[in-house]
């Protein structure tokens, strides 16, 4: 058995137990040194606080030589659950207080994630209006976060000078044909790329109607004549060409199309978007005054009429001719004849008919 004298006593091993005391600095490694004054191998904290989180350390001494000194480093961590909760003024580089955290979530729960922009238009692809007339163009803006910023353009040239634009809202007022053209919507808020939507406004326009008669009387080569067929042809410069629509009429009566007069809407003949009335074998009772009318239906754009008027005084009577030595023509019984009518012009003849007894008229 060992003995140590000690005091002017001498102790056992057994008396020489080692003491244990546990101490905890502050804050930070400036502070002062705390001391716990616990005296026990294990060191049990009940319901500990992120204030209590730091470096511990256990001492033991039994007087011999030099005490033994462990350290424990205590991470408190928060509620959370987001990482560890440190005492003020001891952080490392990009930790968080257990208050930042909490600040943390509540904002993250609170706003949705990041997202690009998504909008819609409040009218279709393409708007056809009347001029005059007031549009509004909202640019609906249905995702993104952060909010995204809206902003409206035109192709070709800027925003007319009476546009208003209120936020996603663009306000045209009294519309007239110079404000057509494409409207551009864009929203960014600088989360992937930026959303666009354009639409085509048209303001309705019609100009310049213009008749056409085939064949034309007004030159020498050609001639209007009767049992020959006859097209009127009517076309406008409009916007939009395709929407426009051609009525018919005779001596002031709406023609419908039947029988000898034939009406097309679109001629596959002629340039687009022109309407033609045929006459076919034309007769004298189709001489008359013949108007055809455009107009956009359900607009209040004024319609536009022209008027033609097919008199004797336009229509030529065929002339014909008999070939020489074609007026008397002598057959046998049984045999084949021919009769020949020539039309002087070189058009085609009208048809012939024969009269029983060898006469004939054309």
């Amino acid at each position: 058995m060992l003995h140590q004298k000690h005091q002017g006593k001498t102790m056992t091993s057994q008396q020489r137990k080692e003491k244990v005391r546990w101490t905890k600095t502050a804050g930070s490694a400036s502070d002062k040194f705390q001391e716990t004054s616990i005296y026990n191998e294990t060191l049990r904290i009940e319901g500990i606080q992120r204030v209590q989180g730091g470096r511990y350390y256990c001492k033991a001494d039994n007087g011999v030589g030099v005490a033994a000194i462990k350290s424990i480093r205590v991470d408190v961590q928060c509620k959370f659950q987001l990482g560890p909760c440190w005492g003020a003024g001891n952080e490392p580089p990009f930790a968080m207080t257990c208050m930042q955290m909490k600040n943390v979530l509540q904002q993250t729960l609170s706003e949705p994630a990041r997202a690009p922009p998504m909008i819609r238009l409040s009218v279709n692809d393409t708007v056809v209006v009347d001029p005059g007339q007031d549009v509004l163009l909202n640019c609906e803006i249905i995702a993104g976060f952060p909010a995204p910023a809206v902003t409206w353009s035109r192709y070709p040239g800027p925003l007319p000078l009476s546009a208003q634009v209120r936020g996603p809202v663009l306000f045209l007022r009294a519309v007239t044909p110079a404000d057509s053209g494409f409207y551009n919507c864009t929203a960014v808020n600088n989360v992937g790329n930026p959303a666009r939507k354009n639409v085509n406004l048209v303001v309705r326009t019609m100009t310049n109607l213009t008749f056409q008669i085939t064949p034309d009387s007004n030159k020498d080569s050609e001639t209007i004549q009767m049992h020959r067929d006859l097209k009127l042809s009517c076309h406008v410069d409009a916007t939009p060409q395709d929407k426009v629509n051609y009525s018919w009429y005779k001596n002031g009566a709406p023609i419908f199309g039947s029988g000898r007069l034939i009406i097309l809407r679109s001629d596959p003949d002629m340039a687009p978007g022109t309407s033609s009335l045929e006459i076919l074998d034309m007769k004298f009772q189709d001489l008359a005054t013949y108007s055809c009318v455009a107009n956009f239906p359900g607009s209040r754009v004024p319609e536009l009429r022209v008027d033609v008027n097919i008199s004797q005084n336009s229509v030529s009577p065929p002339v014909l001719s008999v070939p020489p030595g074609g007026q008397m023509i002598s057959v046998r019984e049984g045999a084949n004849a021919e009769l020949a009518c020539l039309v002087v012009d070189g058009q085609t003849p009208p048809a012939c008919p024969v009269v029983t007894g060898g006469e004939r008229t054309c």
